[in-house]
């Protein structure tokens, strides 16, 4: 039976098992969400059902960083619009949603232009296990930029590849200057 705050919940596994000398095992069932007052309920044709003990499940222990959702295309100085968002996870790729984890993210070694820089708030606290990203920008124009978040204990995750474009024109500027003119002539530097 369902627990509570439990909405989503399944049972997975091998769900049926024929009964060898009276007892049936259930070695690989799993519960796909957190939450407490879960019980089971065994029941076979022409028998009562049995209900088990109430138990919860917990998050268990973050093992690894998700990037959940990844990075977009973006112009160069502005924000990744569709921001970025890092879960940490358990060993079975759950949220460990009572996780408050400093994540980092940086341009991953090796991608995107040499020399880029990632602006905003780079580091940011998990709130119910995940890290939200909103004001992420690359400031040099290329293809092939990953980033990796990064976390004390945990294992990396690298984002997609993404590439950066050249912002619209905003303003024309003078590339270089006029010294000196002569009515008639040429103004230099032409």
């Amino acid at each position: 039976t369902n627990g509570t705050d439990t909405a989503g919940m399944a049972l997975g596994g091998t769900l049926t098992q024929a009964a060898v000398n009276g007892v049936a095992t259930f070695g690989d069932l799993t519960v796909s969400s957190m939450g407490t007052g879960y019980a089971l309920i065994a029941t076979a044709e022409s028998l009562t059902s049995a209900t088990s003990a109430a138990f919860d499940v917990t998050p268990g222990a973050p093992v690894k960083l998700a990037i959940t959702t990844q990075p977009s295309a973006v112009e160069a100085g502005t924000a990744i619009g569709s921001g970025i968002q890092v879960a940490v996870q358990n060993a079975q790729g759950v949220t460990v949603t009572n996780a408050t984890t400093s994540v980092t993210l940086a341009i991953t070694a090796g991608t995107g232009i040499s020399g880029a820089t990632l602006g905003g708030t780079v580091t940011m606290a998990a709130v119910a296990g995940v890290a939200t990203f909103t004001d992420i920008s690359l400031d040099k124009v290329g293809t092939g930029y990953t980033l990796t978040a990064r976390a004390t204990g945990l294992v990396s995750a690298a984002s997609r590849a993404i590439a950066v474009s050249p912002g619209a024109a905003a303003k024309l500027a003078l590339a270089a200057l006029p010294s000196a003119a002569v009515a008639g002539a040429a103004i230099a530097p032409a």
